[in-house]
């Protein structure tokens, strides 16, 4: 059986902690993740909210990414291409070793906590006590919102 899992991922080194600890009501959300190079990561974030220029200057200051560049810009949402400075704290990679897939990773706008709106997908064969076993050797999980089981690949 298959499962999708929320979790609660904090940890003060994830990929743009700073920048949505001093940002609350911003909306950031991982759009796309790309291998550069060995060991290097190229992110993608679609962020929504009412102060880009904040979000910028202080985006500037984290110090969990480099090579900050605006791809999209509009009135309602901006998309910014980063660098990943280390894979030491990257989820994505981990997950995907144990047989996961994340679907989505948001910002939980006003509690400035770090994507903790996050959904991963599980293979086929898991159990929910597999599933939770799976997510807590990741380490960044403080919990599980909720275990949904799901009969077919969820997008």
């Amino acid at each position: 059986m298959r499962f999708i899992a929320e979790l609660l991922l904090e940890h003060p080194k994830l990929v743009l902690t700073p920048t949505i600890e001093r940002c609350p009501g911003m909306d950031i959300e991982l759009e796309y993740q790309l291998i550069a190079t060995e060991g290097s990561y190229i992110l993608l974030f679609h962020v929504r909210g009412d102060d880009f220029e904040a979000f910028e200057t202080v985006l500037a200051e984290d110090p969990t990414v480099t090579d900050i560049s605006t791809m999209i810009s509009t009135p309602a949402f901006r998309v910014y291409r980063t660098h990943l400075v280390s894979t030491e704290y990257l989820v994505l990679a981990t997950a995907v070793e144990m047989g996961l897939r994340l679907i989505e990773a948001v910002s939980d706008e006003g509690a400035g906590m770090p994507f903790s709106n996050s959904r991963i997908w599980t293979p086929s064969n898991s159990s929910e006590t597999t599933v939770r076993t799976r997510v807590w050797v990741l380490g960044f999980a403080n919990s599980i919102g909720s275990m949904t089981a799901s009969a077919k690949r969820t997008d």
